[in-house]
């Protein structure tokens, strides 16, 4: 039986406490659709978006009609489980007799298992042990909201060795989106990068009818209007459903909102603190930004004779387990990304690779202090280029105050089309990155580190410093202005420039 004809015979309790078949819904054949398409399917869906009780009905299916074929749901706690798994089981015991293949007598009723007379089993576990895979080796797994499990990372050691090496298991994870820099997160950015073997789904809740609230004397706000012109399709409806939710549950806070009905693909995700870069400009640059692999150099442009380059490096110490490392270099005439790598490699070999892409560009060199031993490498190699924060202090330190200088500039240069990144994992850094070189903690991707995010904060900084980017007469013409953007300055008006922007920033008057 066609797997989306089987899903509409089950019966179900619907939302108005009626019992009938369930009416998929458009976001409902999309992620169906999805997962008869790939093998491995991630969906970002927004609250209530029916997907658990879809795919739970789904696995019914694929387990009764394929023999021997066995079937998991494995849910972040207990009520979650034994939730889908009153839906499956209701739905088998309604289904008609015709179609219905038996399951086997002398089951414990209490467990949640069914098992079929030609060996097909569906059953429904949580993750609240941690390693829930253990003991099974599933060919049909639906995960479901994944980003609330307490370890993700010691969940996917134990689960996933499990399926990866089943040429036909399929694999389907849906979630609302949980905290930034975990390793769910990380996953889906790789799944949009498409590194991942998972192929990315987001569910759009303004184009849900159940997301509508009909108020003949709703008028949008200015915000609202604004909105209309983001998400193409959204009506007063959504609008006011988005406003009855901000006045109720959410408390005005749209923060909260968004983190259950995201806006966007990259939209949802929880921080502390909040991102600390706009994020409009770095998701302008995602469709014409180049997926690149880690531990590979990318070239975006061939070396111009006469242009200078600036290469910044944020490198790491020694260890197997350390943080990653990663340069870039930049063009300084039109601040755009000429290279990039990134990789986990010793400062040993990290400052002999400087030293031969050093050899190639003609660049200076700018190294983060923070690992000394790769900095006290390249002045023992006599590194040309080599920046020193000052006569005694190779490498290229900031305080506090200097680094939210830098910030002020990036985001400045961002607003203003002023610097071009085009590798997408750097995107991506930046519209998660809050402020601070590493992200540690307990059920996070505590190995993540924004090193890609902070060659480009470097290479603001220096570009703030320096006045990076005058061309002399007879180079190549600037970039065509915006209106109300100034020319470039000199280096004694930039520096003015930014040493005001600064003092406004922070709060120091003179």
């Amino acid at each position: 039986m066609q797997r989306d004809r089987f899903v509409q015979i089950c019966r179900i309790v619907r939302e108005n406490e009626t019992i009938g078949c369930l009416e998929i819904t458009p976001n409902q054949r999309l992620v169906l659709q999805a997962c008869m398409d790939h093998r491995w399917v991630m969906v970002k869906k927004y609250r209530q978006a029916k997907i658990t009780t879809l795919m739970i009905l789904d696995l019914l299916g694929q387990c009764m009609y394929s023999p021997g074929v066995q079937g998991v749901l494995i849910a972040e706690k207990y009520d979650t489980a034994e939730t889908a798994w009153g839906r499956a089981r209701y739905a088998y015991d309604y289904l008609p007799d015709a179609i219905k293949i038996p399951s086997r007598s002398g089951r414990d009723p209490a467990k949640r298992e069914l098992e079929f007379t030609h060996g097909g089993r569906i059953k429904a576990i949580t993750a609240a042990t941690g390693t829930p895979a253990i003991g099974n080796s599933p060919d049909r797994v639906v995960i479901t909201e994944y980003d609330e499990f307490p370890d993700q990372d010691n969940f996917n050691e134990h689960f996933f060795p499990s399926v990866a090496k089943r040429e036909n298991a399929r694999v389907v994870m849906e979630s609302t989106p949980g905290r930034q820099g975990t390793t769910s997160h990380t996953m889906w950015l790789k799944a949009l990068e498409g590194k991942s073997q998972f192929h990315p789904i987001f569910l759009k809740w303004w184009l849900d009818d159940s997301c509508t609230r009909h108020d003949s004397s709703f008028v949008p706000d200015n915000e609202e209007l604004r909105l209309i012109d983001k998400l193409p399709g959204i009506t007063h409806a959504h609008l006011a459903f988005r406003r009855q939710r901000l006045d109720t549950e959410f408390v005005g806070d749209d923060r909260r909102f968004r983190h259950k009905y995201p806006y966007g693909e990259y939209d949802g995700w929880t921080t502390d603190e909040g991102n600390i870069l706009p994020p409009e400009a770095p998701l302008v640059m995602l469709p014409l930004a180049t997926p690149v692999n880690d531990a590979a150099e990318y070239t975006f442009e061939p070396r111009e004779p006469g242009c200078p380059y600036l290469m910044t490096v944020d490198p790491a110490g020694y260890g197997d387990n350390g943080d990653p490392s990663a340069i870039t270099i930049w063009n300084c005439w039109d601040h755009s990304e000429a290279f990039c790598w990134s990789g986990r490699e010793d400062p040993g070999r990290l400052a002999n690779r400087i030293m031969r892409l050093q050899s190639q560009w003609d660049c200076d060199v700018v190294v983060e202090s923070n690992a000394p031993a790769c900095v006290q490498a390249l002045v023992g190699m006599r590194c040309p280029k080599l920046y020193h924060t000052s006569a005694s202090h190779p490498g290229f330190y900031t305080t506090s105050v200097g680094k939210s200088a830098a910030i002020v500039t990036l985001v400045e240069m961002l607003r203003a089309d002023e610097i071009t990144i085009r590798s997408k994992p750097t995107v991506h850094q930046l519209l998660q990155w809050d402020g601070e070189s590493r992200k540690r903690g307990r059920g996070e991707h505590g190995k993540h580190h924004f090193d890609r995010a902070m060659t480009v904060l470097m290479a603001a900084a220096m570009f703030r410093k320096r006045g990076y980017g005058l061309r002399p007469a007879g180079t190549r013409p600037a970039k065509q202005m915006k209106a109300g953007q100034t020319a470039v300055m000199s280096a004694v008006d930039l520096d003015a420039y930014f040493k005001q922007t600064r003092r406004k920033t922070l709060g120091i008057h003179p």
